[in-house]
């Protein structure tokens, strides 16, 4: 018996009460090449995974789990993709297409 757990089957309930299933997927060993930074590697082994699970690769900020963005900064996002879509609309001639 453990002092934070006196009880075995309160850990039980703990331990199984946020199951989560999943698939366990096993990739080969990457190698890192000569001519590559750790960043081109790190995208590579992500494209690798994704091809995998067959998901879609996107960027990916880990700072986003310690802090929750503004809304004025989602705001900027938004527009600067808005902007984005815009100009993909508008190439060429400069009028929007329907």
């Amino acid at each position: 018996m453990c002092k934070a757990f006196p009880n075995p089957g309160r850990l039980f309930y703990l331990s199984a009460g946020d199951c989560c299933p999943y698939i366990a997927i096993y990739n080969a060993d990457t190698l890192f090449y000569p001519s590559q930074d750790a960043i081109g590697f790190a995208n590579r082994v992500r494209q690798l995974i994704c091809d995998q699970a067959g998901i879609k690769p996107v960027p990916w900020d880990g700072m986003l789990k310690y802090y929750r963005p503004s809304p004025r900064m989602c705001e900027k996002r938004r527009a600067e993709i808005a902007a984005s879509f815009e100009a993909l609309l508008t190439e060429g001639d400069g009028k929007k297409k329907n």
